[in-house]
C-alpha cells in the first residue's frame, strides 16, 4: 500500500481512496486488462464504485504517467501499471498481451531527426509460447 501512495504522490495525483484502489489493481495484475475489466474488478471491493470514476481514475493515472494506455489490440485499449518505455506481444490466439524486453534507442537518445521523444510504443503480434507449445503437444497425440 505504502508503495502505491508513493507512486501516485511522486506523478503529481490527489489521492482519492478509488486512484489508489485501480493504482493497486493494475499494479498487481499482470494481464493489461481494458478499463471494463478494471472496473469489473475493482468493484468487488467497492460495490458502491461507479464506471465513470474508474474511467477517470484510469484517465488520471495515464494523464500523470504513473501507468500507460496500450492500443495493441484493434477493438479496446489495455492499461500496464509499468509507465516505462518497454514493447508488447499480442498472441492472436489467446489474446494476451506480454511485456517484451527490448531497448529503445530513440527514446534513450531524446531525439531523432531532431524531433524531441516523449515516448515509444512497440507491438509485437504472433503466437505465443504457450500456445506453440499446446500445437506441439497437440501434433504429439496424433
Amino acid at each position: 500500500m505504502k508503495q502505491s501512495v508513493e507512486a501516485l504522490r511522486k506523478a503529481g495525483l490527489i489521492l482519492t481512496p478509488q486512484r489508489l484502489a485501480v493504482y493497486r489493481y493494475l499494479r498487481d495484475c499482470h494481464d493489461h486488462p481494458s478499463a471494463e475489466e478494471v472496473y469489473r474488478e475493482v468493484k468487488r471491493d467497492y460495490p458502491s464504485l461507479s464506471r465513470t470514476t474508474v474511467y477517470a481514475a484510469l484517465e488520471a493515472l495515464c494523464g500523470a504517467g504513473a501507468i500507460q494506455q496500450l492500443f495493441i489490440r484493434h477493438d479496446r485499449c489495455s492499461f500496464d501499471p509499468d509507465p516505462t518505455g518497454h514493447s508488447h506481444f499480442l498472441c492472436r490466439r489467446c489474446l494476451r498481451i506480454l511485456d517484451v524486453d527490448e531497448e529503445h534507442p530513440a527514446a534513450d537518445a531524446g531525439s531523432i531527426e531532431g524531433h524531441r521523444v516523449e515516448s515509444v510504443r512497440h507491438y509485437y503480434y504472433g503466437v505465443c509460447r504457450d500456445c506453440l507449445s499446446e500445437d506441439a503437444s497437440d501434433e504429439e497425440e496424433t
